[in-house]
């Protein structure tokens, strides 16, 4: 009688042995999420030269300056009479000088008043030049009359006077997004179109009783008229640092380019903003094609993530840097496979598989679980009576989570019962060892995220996405895969691209 209660209480154990395969550990190996590159969202902005050099000729004053000369001598060099062209005299024979055979030095004051326009800025790389047209509107006051002939001259003399001045500078960008126009006076040239005359000037034909009276109204003009020019167009600069100045829309498009944006269903382009960088100008460009290329970008680490839920937005005033902007962008491509999306997937392949092929032993397939132990997978199944679904123990897989890239699929490499449960169902459930059983198992391992990849890699070949102050574009190709690990809840993968982000943002019009 003993001998028989122990024969079947042995039997018992047998029959229940699944149920005394030790579960292994949940643990969760430290992850070491790759490192992306630093990368640059570049803001291309471009002003056209055209726009700003309207918008400082419409904020200078009208007229631009007006004043006196410091009183200079001017020498009225006489000249036997000879017959000259009529027309190379006009309004200026009649009211200002007639030939004459006497030399004259007299004092003398010029008031002027000058308007300016057909204002033009073009910059090459880091400098610029200004020209624009004066008008200048001045008479010549003398200390005494002056008799010409048998005339007396007054001692106000109409003398209009046009030029074309140009202004050599520099172009830059200071540590706070701020456009800095600094025209130098020292590079600030005055030519001389016509004196006293409407007339054009030719200095081959100019009479040289005119010569003497253009050198001394130039040099008087030239210092007086560089100066208020120069401070002039400065003082414009300043007064309009609004138009001038990239701080806020920098810090707009930081904010901006610091959300999640939605690619398609359940993917998300997330730039990750961490500083803003100022480059060197480059101006480029012929006549009306010039333009003013500010270098200006976004260092960010920005990543892909497929995710049902929008990922959080991130705060927080990002620092200005000054240094060269890169042109290449990396992205990682996040993507996450949920361990029990990965357990419901293997469970309906091996019930299927177990009902179909072992349906004679009785047994089949309940709950399967997915978990970490470390940088391992374990596949916990569940074994069920036929029957009356009866729960009759635990077996459990190990295999490694790796990434094939031609199939795009994460799979479990070397995957494997743990050595107990290999033991017990040697004796209780030989028929689950059968290689066929584990071939077909590591073949159905497989889980693929091709369909989301693809998906991203169609967004990532160009995409577009309108803003209110511009516009985020960008051209990206998967080229490798960066990381892969088991956590609580997921299997994650890192792949990363390489490609170019751009934001267009909208400047002044």
């Amino acid at each position: 009688m003993n001998r028989l209660f122990l024969l079947l209480f042995v039997s018992f154990l047998l029959s229940n042995c699944a149920n005394r395969i030790p579960r292994p550990t949940t643990a969760i190996a430290p992850v070491q999420v790759p490192t992306l590159p630093i990368s640059t969202v570049q803001i291309p902005i471009a002003i056209e030269s055209s726009k700003l050099s309207r918008l400082l000729e419409q904020q200078l004053p009208k007229p631009l300056t007006k004043g006196q000369t410091a009183s200079f001598d001017l020498l009225v060099q006489g000249k036997a009479k000879r017959n000259v062209p009529k027309k190379w005299w006009h309004k200026l024979s009649d009211p200002v000088i007639s030939w004459v055979n006497k030399n004259f030095a007299v004092k003398s004051v010029l008031f002027y008043e000058v308007d300016l326009s057909n204002l033009q800025l073009q910059f090459v790389g880091d400098q610029v030049i200004a020209t624009a047209d004066l008008a200048i509107e001045s008479h010549l006051k003398l200390d005494r009359a002056v008799p010409f002939g048998n005339r007396i001259i007054q001692d106000n003399i109409p003398c209009p006077i046009a030029a074309q001045v140009t202004l050599g500078g520099t172009v830059s960008m200071d540590s706070i997004a701020n456009l800095l126009i600094d025209l130098k006076e020292d590079k600030t040239n005055l030519i001389f179109k016509n004196i006293c005359s409407n007339q054009s000037l030719d200095k081959n034909e100019l009479p040289l009783i005119l010569q003497s009276m253009t050198q001394p109204i130039q040099a008087a003009l030239q210092q007086q008229i560089n100066q208020v020019l120069t401070q002039q167009i400065r003082q414009v600069l300043v007064q309009n640092k609004q138009y001038l100045s990239f701080e806020k829309q920098l810090r707009l498009a930081a904010g901006q380019l610091n959300q999640s944006y939605l690619l398609q269903p359940d993917i998300w382009l997330q730039p990750n903003v961490e500083q803003l960088v100022i480059a060197p100008i480059v101006g480029s460009g012929e006549g009306a094609n010039n333009k003013l290329h500010l270098q200006l970008g976004v260092e960010a680490r920005p990543s892909i993530e497929i995710n049902k839920s929008k990922p959080p937005e991130k705060k927080g005033k990002v620092k200005i840097v000054t240094k060269k902007v890169n042109s290449v962008s990396s992205v990682f491509v996040h993507g996450k496979i949920g361990l029990d999306t990965i357990g419901q997937q293997l469970q309906s392949y091996l019930k299927e598989y177990v009902d179909t092929y072992h349906s004679k032993h009785g047994y089949t397939i309940g709950k399967v679980v997915v978990y970490p132990n470390y940088n391992q997978a374990i596949v916990a199944v569940d074994l069920l009576r036929s029957k009356n679904q009866k729960y009759k123990g635990t077996f459990y897989l190990a295999g490694i989570p790796k990434y094939n890239s031609t199939t795009q699929k994460v799979y479990l490499d070397s995957l494997a019962f743990t050595s107990r449960t290999k033991s017990v169902l040697l004796k209780s459930a030989k028929w689950l060892l059968q290689p066929t059983v584990l071939k077909q198992l590591k073949a159905n391992a497989q889980f693929a995220i091709g369909d989301q990849l693809r998906s991203i890699q169609q967004q990532l070949n160009a995409f577009r996405i309108e803003e209110d102050i511009g516009s985020l574009t960008g051209k990206f190709e998967v080229v490798d895969l960066a990381a892969l690990f088991i956590t609580a809840h997921h299997f994650e993968l890192y792949l990363q691209a390489e490609g170019q982000l751009f934001f267009d943002l909208k400047t002044l019009e």
